[in-house]
């Protein structure tokens, strides 16, 4: 019997792992500023233990003006040195560690409910979910942050038999705070949680294990106050709290421009704090809500997955029972019902509505419930079955047809993967620049200046990522003063970015332009004295990505 479930969980994960692992390079479309981002300080810092600020192993790098988690960047490292600075070697850790979640949520099912077809039904529905092939494809920190939480999770619960064991579920614990922003606030209140549940348990552990994780414990919270105080470790805070709303919410500005209210209805409903409180609950409602979970397609732009929900509408049902089922047994369940309950936190005190990446931990236990639910459901409508065979029959039949389905889904999901997202939303991935880049590098050493067109500063990371530009001779022309903090020049070497004015910019001498046909018009150029068209960039479907001019 173990070998027939072991062998059904092969074969889960090796779907689960075609479904994260295949095209990496073509979808999404092309690589987000974060995941460029992430990949040249892995590249920098393989090459010279330094960030592109020069700072020497960082534990986190500043990037945007907000300080990222180091530990996705140092685990990139090595394929980058396999595969090269390219979407693959930018992706492909993650998209293992997602694989290897499929086997967390087997053992953890497993762990919990004591019922082999709950954990495999459990992994399967993990293996599939859209939101979980998703944010493993793309170089989201938060996939990472949930490996290591159900990691940390699955051991804790082993430690019970194997103490030693508590050591690295700590460890596991404190590498996913480190590594997401809404684990900064997640880990914390679920390590409280478990103390208060199983302290008693705890007392009995030998006192090494206990006294080395009362260290690792110390070690690393010490350090994260140490960085939060410096304003690295909770950077990103300032600048997506909620709190940014108050006084005034969005929804209470449009209500004072048309009326006031005075009197006992202004003390207890229309008042600031009441909207206020409205806008954190409804967006911690949010994530409960069928409509977000099982109808819509996510809003945020590496979020979006077309013609997908976050779950597959069919679990719906099995989802509601799963609930039901966990909430009937409550003194059983405290822990994953205390992880249901306090997961929505970080994501309700930022002012996004909906952000998937931010409760991909509630996902996960609702994946798990979604496997109790189908059992629930297969096991007693074939009990109602009163001959044994028969029932027998009606239960594999029951699992043959949640299978099947479920099969069905995967295919749908992969064709919305490498078909639909890669041109639908390619917009979301900041196309052009992999097409751009390369032939743009080929052209630059002839010239002594090169100006991109840009309403911002993001661009200057794909010019240092898809240029392969040498991380030494980048870090001798940073100039940190200049730069600023915030950030104001995203200038280097050669390389300037700015809004190009052709009539202004056509003084220019020895100049290399990359910009588009509304900024460098082709009557413009053609009328310029020893200005030229050098190359029309244009993508695999023929869209124009960029002009590439010259003025001698």
């Amino acid at each position: 019997m173990r070998k027939i479930q072991y062998s059904f969980l092969a074969l889960v994960i090796l779907l689960g792992g075609f479904l994260r692992l295949y095209g990496l390079s073509r979808s999404p479309a092309s690589l987000n500023w974060d995941e460029a981002a992430w990949g040249y300080n892995a590249y920098s810092i393989s090459q010279l233990g330094r960030d592109e600020y020069g700072k020497f192993l960082p534990i986190f790098t500043r990037s945007f003006d907000e300080y990222k988690s180091t530990l996705p960047l140092y685990l990139m490292i090595p394929s980058i040195k396999v595969f090269g600075l390219n979407e693959v070697g930018v992706r492909l850790p993650s998209a293992l560690l997602g694989t290897l979640s499929i086997f967390l949520i087997f053992f953890l099912s497993l762990q919990i409910f004591k019922k082999n077809s709950i954990a495999l039904v459990s992994a399967f529905v993990f293996a599939i979910e859209p939101w979980s092939v998703h944010l493993s494809r793309v170089y989201h920190d938060a996939n990472e942050a949930l490996f290591f939480l159900l990691l940390g999770l699955l051991l804790f619960l082993y430690s019970k038999s194997k103490p030693y064991l508590l050591i690295v579920a700590v460890l596991s614990f404190m590498i996913s705070m480190y590594t997401y922003n809404a684990n900064k606030v997640l880990v914390p209140l679920i390590l409280v949680g478990l103390f208060f549940k199983h302290k008693k348990d705890l007392t009995k552990y030998p006192k090494v294990p206990l006294s080395l994780s009362a260290c690792i414990l110390a070690i690393f919270t010490s350090a994260f106050l140490f960085l939060a105080l410096k304003g690295e470790a909770l950077a990103r805070v300032g600048s997506t709290n909620i709190f940014i709303f108050w006084p005034v919410t969005p929804f209470l500005n449009s209500l004072i421009e048309q009326h006031s209210a005075n009197g006992i209805w202004g003390i207890f409903l229309h008042n600031k704090l009441f909207y206020f409180l409205g806008e954190a609950g409804g967006r911690y409602l949010a994530y409960f809500s069928p409509p977000n979970l099982f109808l819509r397609e996510p809003q945020e732009p590496a979020t979006i997955l077309a013609g997908n929900s976050i779950f597959h509408p069919f679990e719906f049902i099995p989802w509601v029972v799963g609930l039901a089922y966990l909430f009937k047994s409550i003194k059983k369940y405290k822990e994953l019902i205390f992880i249901i309950i306090v997961a929505p936190v970080p994501a309700m005190l930022t002012w996004n509505w909906f952000q998937p990446g931010r409760t991909m931990a509630l996902f996960a236990v609702f994946s798990m419930l979604v496997g109790v639910g189908v059992v629930f459901l297969i096991d007693h409508l074939s009990h109602a079955i009163k001959r044994d065979i028969y029932s027998k029959i009606a239960k594999k039949l029951g699992f043959f047809i949640f299978g099947f389905y479920g099969l069905l889904a995967a295919f749908y999901l992969f064709d919305s993967l490498h078909v639909y997202l890669p041109f639908r939303d390619s917009g979301n991935w900041q196309p052009g620049f992999r097409e751009t880049v390369p032939v743009v590098m080929k052209y630059e050493s002839k010239y002594s200046q090169v100006i991109i067109e840009t309403g911002h500063g993001q661009p200057y990371i794909f010019y240092l990522f898809y240029g392969q530009y040498p991380p030494g001779r980048y870090l001798k022309e940073l100039d940190l003063q200049k730069i600023g903090k915030p950030r104001k020049s995203f200038d280097f070497g050669k390389f300037t970015f700015k809004k190009i004015y052709w009539p202004v910019d056509r003084s220019l001498k020895n100049t290399l332009f990359i910009g588009s046909e509304e900024n460098l018009p082709q009557k413009d150029v053609e009328n310029q004295p020893g200005a030229k068209v050098l190359k029309i960039v244009k993508n695999s479907r023929g869209d124009v990505q960029a002009k590439i001019v010259a003025i001698e």
